[in-house]
């Protein structure tokens, strides 16, 4: 066995063709979902944006614990 055929784990043919069909499979059921690539990145953008929200709100409430300790 080649190192490309043990490093693949097969022949890159065989690899090549798997990957079509489980990218056609993924597809697919990203399609039933109503998801896209943009629309999935929009909202991973959104989520992140929102837990650096969350964090800075948490920090001034403790700056304002803070103050109203002194």
């Amino acid at each position: 066995m080649s190192n490309l055929n043990r490093f693949l784990g097969g022949s890159p043919a065989s690899v090549l063709v798997k990957l079509i069909f489980l990218s056609l499979l993924v597809g697919a059921f990203m399609a039933f979902l109503g998801l896209t690539p943009f629309r999935l990145v929009g909202q991973v953008l959104d989520w992140v944006r929102s837990i650096f929200d969350l964090s800075f709100e948490t920090v001034q409430e403790i700056g304002r614990w803070i103050l109203y300790l002194k």
